[in-house]
């Protein structure tokens, strides 16, 4: 292993199935014994916009409720979701080093402008790229990629678009090359 660890980034834009490769690859690598810890937020759709998401903690399968989209967003505000502290609580904790510690992957869905902003699962992404997991997966919408790279000090191992119709074949490459 480097002194870096690995980071795969999924990326695509809003309703590209960023999740669902994320959650495709994850169950993939379960069948061939790899752990994997951290979290995916399955997103709910209501007349084609996102109303809000779950967080799944992939070590224990939990569910919990994340967020909802705020009708009304004030000007200034960083998204246009409220997150409930259930659902934060849960996701800080998936995230966290002792949850996260015999893990092969860590997947992280998503990192975006909470994170770049200070907040989110922002506390947990150094403490967890200075462990031990032999890689990272990260969900990143495509307009963030750079400063997301750029705020963590990474170069991805591999950045790989939904767009791609050989998308999860070249995740599977990448994690296999590990």
């Amino acid at each position: 292993m480097t002194d870096q660890p690995r980071v795969i980034i999924i990326t695509g834009e809003t309703r590209s199935g960023k999740t669902t490769l994320a959650e495709a690859l994850v169950n993939w690598m379960s069948g061939r014994g790899l752990k994997t810890a951290g979290i995916l937020a399955r997103g709910h759709w209501r007349n084609d916009q996102r109303s809000g998401f779950d967080l799944v903690d992939l070590g224990d399968g939990r569910v919990t409720p994340l967020a909802t989209r705020n009708p009304k967003p004030a000007k200034d505000a960083v998204t246009g979701f409220s997150f409930s502290p259930q659902g934060l609580s849960a996701g800080k904790e998936a995230l966290s080093l002792e949850c996260c510690r015999d893990a092969d992957w860590i997947v992280v869905d998503e990192i975006g402008r909470l994170e770049l902003a200070g907040s989110g699962w922002e506390p947990q992404l150094a403490p967890l790229l200075a462990g031990t997991a032999a890689g990272h997966i990260w969900v990143v919408r495509e307009s963030l990629v750079d400063p997301v790279c750029r705020l963590w000090n990474i170069t991805p191992a591999a950045i790989v678009s939904t767009g791609n119709p050989e998308a999860l074949s070249l995740l599977k490459s990448f994690v296999l090359k590990q």
